[in-house]
């Protein structure tokens, strides 16, 4: 299995970087043939717990990301709760590299993981208590905003009442998410730096996606401090530009919770709320 392995890797090496087309090609066939044989799993799960560099690390979590959505019935039951645990400690050691690439192929992976494990019964407080620590904040933050996507990913062989069941898992436990948001909210300080308010977007990011898939309920997120802070950064002269997108979005996503005939009252209340709060 080790020479397999190292042939993944000077495959995808040379894939990524060859400037002979020739070579590229045939480096390409033979990934091809490799991402559909049942030692892709083991070999590109071993692949990441090494050193090499962004992109045959990519092409790693890239495989295990297609063969979760693809070939998810090769894995005996047994073998998903390791599966599940290698997932985990992957996104623990990109947390503190700077390969945003694969972390967002791991976030998917684990993320279509949680899908499709029916015997993983309470994957968000895991996870959160997992990463709960100040220098994985980024980490945590950009999983919890893909995961709630994840469910309506037409690549996912999940029938109807799969994806019920996945919308009712995680609106009971998205008062887990708002407390990790608040509490993560709550060590920013707005205007500290252009660092901090790139911390602020990433956390109304998330926020953002849940409310659009509709797993919080509206009576939680009115009552938040996620809520009531939005008013102040959409408020402040000095918030970024970028910024000031996102919470915007998350506003008109909040606004499109309600009913139609109510939403003219709701957007009133807004606007007061903002032009008070500018007044004073």
């Amino acid at each position: 299995m080790d020479s397999i392995k190292q042939t993944v890797i000077n495959a995808s090496t040379t894939f990524y970087s060859t400037q002979d087309q020739e070579q590229r090609r045939s480096a390409e066939q033979w990934l091809n043939d490799f991402k559909k044989s049942v030692n892709a799993w083991y070999v590109s799960d071993q692949i990441l717990h090494t050193d090499q560099n962004e992109q045959v690390l990519f092409f790693a979590a890239q495989t295990i990301r297609n063969k979760i959505q693809n070939s998810f019935h090769e894995l005996s039951v047994e073998s998903h709760e390791s599966l599940k645990n290698s997932l985990i400690q992957h996104l623990e050691k990109l947390s503190t590299s700077k390969y945003s690439t694969v972390q967002t192929q791991i976030n998917i992976a684990l993320s279509d993981l949680i899908m499709l494990m029916n015997t993983w019964q309470a994957p968000l407080p895991e996870i959160i208590q997992k990463f709960n620590k100040p220098e994985q904040m980024g980490t945590l933050i950009d999983f919890l905003t893909i995961l709630p996507e994840e469910i309506s990913n037409k690549r996912l062989k999940l029938g109807q009442n799969r994806r019920d069941q996945l919308r009712s898992l995680f609106s009971n436990s998205s008062p887990f998410l708002i407390k990790y948001l608040e509490q993560s909210l709550a060590q920013i300080s707005l205007l500290a730096c252009e660092e901090n308010q790139s911390k602020i977007k990433s956390i109304y990011k998330c926020y953002s996606s849940w409310i659009e898939c509709k797993l919080i309920d509206t009576n939680l997120i009115i009552n938040s401090q996620l809520y009531i802070y939005l008013f102040r950064i959409l408020s402040e002269p000095k918030t970024d530009l970028d910024l000031h997108d996102v919470v915007t979005t998350c506003l008109i996503n909040i606004l499109l919770l309600f009913p139609f005939n109510a939403r003219i009252d709701v957007s009133f209340f807004f606007y007061f709320f903002i032009f008070t709060t500018e007044i004073f």
